[in-house]
């Protein structure tokens, strides 16, 4: 998925909140890895995921 512009990937973690990874590729390397557990901001991408 892309998330702010930046290919990423959405879990769920083990204490139930949503978590959404980044990565800032430039010429075919990481530069950095972002990384957001705020729940405020990422509860609306949990729909995203499938209900175990």
């Amino acid at each position: 998925m892309i998330v702010n512009g930046l290919p990423g990937w959405l879990t769920i973690e083990q204490d139930g909140l949503p978590q959404v990874m980044m990565l800032d590729i430039v010429d075919s390397r990481i530069q950095a890895l972002y990384v957001m557990r705020n729940p405020d901001k990422l509860r609306h991408l949990a729909d995203l995921l499938p209900k175990l």
